[in-house]
């Protein structure tokens, strides 16, 4: 599976005021190396106080196991047990107590490093393992997001 066959982004209106997130990755990015996202945000009608703004970073695995029964009389049953954990998570501030004015454009680049040593507890057929990043704005009542996204990074060989 490749990194990115195009650069990616992610869009989602805040609940409770017409905001448009929409991060952008690289198309290639490496643990251990800086890299640059860039977050764009375009206010609808209103202005919107927001406490802060920041990019979530989570590195998580998930393992989801088929489980089937067969009863003493014969009929089946199959569910799935779901475990998951976090390897890794970051918040990386960009903005903090700012209001966003209405129909205003605001364009932010922020300078990303991924650790290399978060290992995952097991490797296997029904385990999955995903790097994933997000905008947050916190305001006051909620605190919207974006659409979380999906990423793989490269590991550097020296």
């Amino acid at each position: 599976m490749g990194i990115w066959d195009k650069l990616k982004s992610a869009k989602n209106y805040l609940t409770g005021g017409g905001v448009l997130m929409e991060l952008f990755l690289p198309e290639v990015c490496y643990l251990r190396k800086p890299f640059f996202v860039k977050l764009y945000i375009e206010v609808e009608n209103q202005d919107i106080d927001v406490d802060s703004i920041y990019i979530h970073i989570l590195h998580e695995e998930k393992v989801s196991v088929p489980i089937k029964e067969t009863k003493a009389d014969g009929t089946k049953k199959s569910k799935r047990i779901r475990k998951s954990n976090i390897l890794f998570e970051k918040k990386v501030l960009i903005e903090e107590d700012v209001v966003l004015e209405a129909n205003e454009k605001y364009e932010f680049e922020i300078e990303i490093e991924l650790p290399s040593g978060t290992y995952p507890s097991f490797i296997g057929k029904y385990s999955e393992i995903n790097w994933g990043m997000r905008a947050v704005a916190v305001k006051s009542g909620a605190n919207p997001k974006s659409d979380m996204m999906i990423f793989e990074p490269y590991y550097e060989i020296k």
